[in-house]
């Protein structure tokens, strides 16, 4: 029988391979028999031939996978970090802008108050420079 190894199944491959060499259940020229006889009752693989035929083009694959994956998360990565720092930057020239128009439009109607008290203390001065000249 002939088995395709999809990249998802190598994957796994390897994830049970590394987990196995991690807990001393396989060794790293190869695996005990036992583990071999273990995969195969468990149905993890269909044979002894399975496990050591896929070993080496399994940890080829995943650990290209792996790279592209880094590779992939990485760039995605870099590309949310300036996102966010454009949305950012947005946000704070947005607030400078709002705080630059908030100080615009306050000096404006300081200017406008004092305008308009100078205009009636004009206008107040002059009555009151016409009444006395009234009463000459």
């Amino acid at each position: 029988m002939t088995h395709i190894v999809t990249a998802p199944a190598i994957q796994v491959i390897a994830g049970v391979r590394a987990h196995f060499l991690e807990t001393g259940a396989i060794l790293p020229d190869g695996v005990a028999e036992e583990t071999l006889e273990w995969l195969v009752d468990e149905g993890l693989i269909e044979s002894v031939a399975d496990a050591s035929d896929t070993t080496a083009d399994a940890d080829a694959a995943a650990k290209a996978d792996a790279d592209a994956k880094a590779k992939a998360d990485a760039e995605a990565k870099a590309k949310a970090d300036a996102d966010a720092k454009a949305k950012a930057d947005a946000e704070a020239k947005a607030k400078a802008d709002a705080d630059a128009k908030a100080k615009a439009d306050a000096e404006a109607k300081a200017k406008a108050d004092a305008d308009a008290k100078a205009k009636a203390d004009a206008e107040a001065k002059a009555k009151a420079e016409a009444a006395a000249k009234a009463q000459k």
